[in-house]
C-alpha cells in the first residue's frame, strides 16, 4: 500500500527508493534528539550509583 513517504524509481533491473515527504527526516531527528537525551541521562544515573559502590 503506498502512503507517500517513499518514491520509487526503477532503473534497468535495479529499484531505487527516496524519501518523498520531508516531514520523516524532522521525524527521525526528533526521535534520535530524544534518544540521545534518554541515554545522557541514563549515564547521569548510573555514575550516580556508582559513587555509593563500597
Amino acid at each position: 500500500m503506498q502512503a507517500g513517504m517513499v518514491t520509487r524509481y526503477p532503473e534497468g533491473i535495479n529499484v531505487y527508493y527516496q524519501i518523498s515527504d520531508p516531514m520523516i527526516f524532522e521525524l527521525c531527528e526528533r526521535v534520535c534528539d530524544r534518544l540521545a537525551i534518554r541515554l545522557q541521562e541514563q549515564t547521569q544515573q548510573i555514575e550516580q550509583l556508582k559513587l555509593f559502590r563500597p
